[in-house]
């Protein structure tokens, strides 16, 4: 339901540090209407590497799991277990409403 340009969750932005299945919550997300941030680790993302691929192709350019699953997401690349990654991440932080993750429990916790 849009109004004036606006749907009901624009005013929000996502951290999307996910993969796999988990992508799916920040795709619900980026169709509401948030700003959803994608990030993903130098090399890109491992399921990119994941089949399906158009035209079965293997290319994690190509690949049709990740265009369906960030659709409506803006991407970055962000190393967060360096020290410059860390800082770039912590300001990030600081502009998000929600940060979605699937680590271990813990592992954000132990990049300070």
């Amino acid at each position: 339901m849009k109004t004036n340009g606006e749907s009901p969750l624009s005013p929000y932005r996502v951290l999307d540090l996910t993969e796999g299945e988990c992508f799916l919550a920040g795709r619900m997300m980026g169709d509401l209407g948030s700003d959803v941030i994608k990030i993903e680790k130098p090399g890109g993302s491992p399921s990119r590497n994941r089949p399906p691929f158009y035209k079965d192709i293997p290319d994690p350019e190509k690949n049709l799991f990740w265009f369906g699953f960030c659709y409506n997401k803006r991407g970055i690349t962000l190393d967060i277990d360096t020290a410059d990654g860390q800082d770039l991440f912590r300001r990030l932080v600081r502009t998000a409403h929600f940060v979605f993750e699937s680590f271990e429990p813990g592992y954000l916790d132990s990049r300070d």
